[in-house]
């Protein structure tokens, strides 16, 4: 089973992404397990990685994760198949102006975003490849952060919400 798994810290990065997208969550990764070992899949400084759970949660806050309530959620071999890619650091920088146009009601492309490399909520759109998670139809991997992903679990009958371990 893999699940969406919603992290924040208190690094410069995560209270800058939080301010911006006026949300609780700064990262998102695929949780899945390896081996009998659960980790984490995401796209996080270095590039697209596979760490294990407890190390990544180190220092960091569970905001929350949810279950796909169905067998044909986000392709984990997708994301897999991601890994090494680089980090989209410049495209990053290109969420400032989308959000901020967000908060005027405009929608803008990310200017910066790249098609070689990804950030935390592209890498997780981007395993959907079968487009099977209806609530995230329409969504722009380049525009979409880890707040937008968030608040489409809340209102999804797509996700469940689990208990906090």
């Amino acid at each position: 089973m893999s699940t969406l798994v919603f992290t924040a810290s208190n690094d410069l990065l995560s209270r800058s992404i939080r301010w911006f997208t006026k949300g609780r969550a700064s990262h998102v990764a695929i949780g899945a397990q390896l081996f009998d070992v659960p980790v984490l899949i995401h796209a996080t400084i270095g590039g697209v990685q596979v760490s294990p759970r407890v190390k990544w949660m180190r220092g960091r806050i569970l905001v929350a994760e949810y279950a796909f309530t169905h067998s044909s959620g986000v392709d984990v071999a997708g994301a897999v198949k991601k890994l090494g890619e680089r980090y989209d650091y410049v495209g990053l920088l290109g969420f400032i102006p989308v959000l901020i146009a967000r908060w005027f009601g405009v929608r803008v492309r990310n200017p910066f975003a790249s098609a070689s490399a990804v950030v935390c909520s592209e890498l997780v759109l981007r395993a959907d490849v079968n487009n099977n998670v209806k609530e995230w139809r329409g969504m722009d991997p380049e525009r979409a952060s880890p707040v937008d992903l968030l608040e489409a679990c809340v209102k999804s009958e797509s996700f469940v919400l689990l208990p906090r371990s």
